[in-house]
């Protein structure tokens, strides 16, 4: 199903609280039983889990949001059951950008990202601010929320946020300026674990307010529809964008001995040369938390492998360089007391 919530209704200044559903088996729209919590514009909504999260907005009286709340029931079944959830530690927040991140690995939490936004309904104050929450996968009301850095582009809102592969989320567009009316058109990446951004090629048009989001149809080709929206001069635009790249070939780290190793060690990868792929292996004597990046010959990071905390053991990663121009380039091992980095030699 596709959930429409909130909103306003032609030249009404007032929102509602009534959601809307469409239903992709017999393409039909149908009213929910149930309605939100509270009438909103602005907010935006995204799912983790079978539940549905509703953050930000505007509420009748102007006020802006920093409220969370979820739907136990979600996508799951029909109707709503809608609970509050931990807020964003912030002033209210409304028209950001809102996405589920998607990890290569079981994790503690279920992540979610809101980029930007505005702050002042009267004035449409924009600001660049990131916010991380982790959602508890055993009680969906708590997200730990952590302020992550500014996002480079700019305060702004009318933009979205989608996953463009795991651990990045992608943002395109948005609007700044009290009347909405200064466009943009530059696409981010920003990547999770990293807490960086990388700036990549312009959109074809400047735009907000439009649709859109992000699929992955093979292991590692996605695609990206952005579908109408408003481009300068105000005008409503009927165009659909679709993008599509083939990502780096991300195969999460496998244990391949659980014996407890007497140190700490760091292989070198075979085979070496190698193309497209190779194979990393590396030993932890306890549980450590465990950083292994691969860099180029200018000491640029090119690719973060595994960023999370293993349990003793020896371990293998499958590497695939098959984006990366033919060169030498190191991988490194960085756990709490040990650092060890090797050369390895890509040959096309």
């Amino acid at each position: 199903r596709y959930i429409s919530a909130g909103g306003i209704y032609n030249s009404s200044s007032e929102p509602t609280n009534e959601i809307h559903s469409f239903n992709f088996k017999n393409f039909v729209w149908s009213s929910e039983g149930d309605t939100l919590p509270r009438k909103t514009i602005y907010s935006r909504l995204t799912l983790y889990n079978d539940n549905i999260y509703k953050i930000g907005g505007s509420d009748q009286t102007n006020t802006l949001l920093n409220n969370v709340y979820y739907s136990e029931t979600g996508f799951g079944q029909t109707g709503f059951n809608w609970n509050e959830a931990t807020s964003i530690p912030s002033d209210g927040v409304a028209d950001g950008a809102l996405t589920l991140v998607l990890k290569p690995d079981e994790i503690e939490c279920g992540e979610i990202i809101y980029v930007g936004g505005f702050r002042n309904v009267d004035f449409r104050v924009q600001v660049d601010s990131v916010w991380v929450g982790c959602i508890n996968p055993d009680d969906p009301s708590i997200i730990k929320w952590e302020s992550r850095s500014n996002f480079p582009g700019g305060s702004r809102a009318r933009f979205q946020a989608f996953p463009w592969g795991q651990n990045k989320v992608m943002v395109i567009g948005g609007a700044a300026g009290e009347d909405f009316n200064n466009l943009f058109k530059d696409v981010w990446l920003y990547d999770v674990v990293e807490d960086s951004w990388t700036q990549l090629d312009d959109f074809p048009i400047e735009i907000c307010a439009y649709m859109g989001g992000s699929i992955q149809l093979t292991d590692n080709l996605w695609a990206a529809v952005i579908a109408g929206g408003i481009t300068t001069g105000q005008v409503i635009s009927s165009k659909t964008f679709v993008y599509f790249e083939t990502l780096e070939t991300v195969t999460s780290v496998e244990i391949i001995n659980d014996r407890v190793p007497n140190s700490y060690f760091l292989m070198q990868n075979y085979p070496n040369p190698f193309n497209p792929s190779t194979t990393i292996q590396f030993a932890l004597p306890k549980e450590s938390y465990t950083k292994l990046e691969i860099f180029n010959a200018l000491g640029e990071k090119v690719s973060t492998l595994v960023s999370e905390t293993l349990f003793a053991g020896t371990y293998e990663y499958e590497w695939n360089a098959a984006k990366l121009p033919s060169g030498v380039y190191f991988y490194r091992l960085t756990l709490e007391n040990y650092l060890q980095t090797k050369k390895l030699l890509l040959m096309k």
